[in-house]
């Protein structure tokens, strides 16, 4: 496992190096195929299920407690559910290289995390509607 960062506490910086190690991972083909391997075996395995649930609760903890810090700093809204963050942050990245088999750049990279800051950021009017 790759030694990361320690948190700058600069939002969008450490969510980019989180990201970052993200799209890495994704791009290396060792790691890709066991990733590949491990969602498949897991649907069907309790052991690759849990080993698989392991490998989620450490590969987002870091991101996990940088959004958490942030909801704390006022960076992001109060309401801010770290569990959808998560998705929405690394979701587009994993099916772009897993599902649709496509590789991707740190500018799509970028453009992920610019949306999702653009969307949960506390100054961003939020539209009022009926669902």
């Amino acid at each position: 496992m790759l030694a990361r960062p320690e948190p700058t506490g600069d939002l969008r910086a450490d969510l980019l190096t989180e990201l970052t190690a993200t799209r890495a991972m994704l791009h290396e083909p060792a790691t890709e195929q066991g990733m590949r391997v491990m969602i498949e075996r897991a649907a069907v395995d309790p052991k690759f299920a849990e080993v698989k649930q392991a490998l989620y609760r450490s590969g987002t903890s870091a991101a996990r407690t940088t959004l958490t810090e942030a909801v704390a700093r006022g960076d992001l809204p109060a309401e801010l559910d770290v569990d959808l963050a998560i998705d929405q942050l690394h979701g587009p990245l994993f099916f772009r290289r897993l599902v649709a088999n496509r590789t991707f750049d740190l500018d799509y990279v970028r453009a992920v995390l610019d949306d999702f800051l653009r969307i949960h950021s506390p100054k961003h009017p939020r539209q009022q509607g009926t669902s």
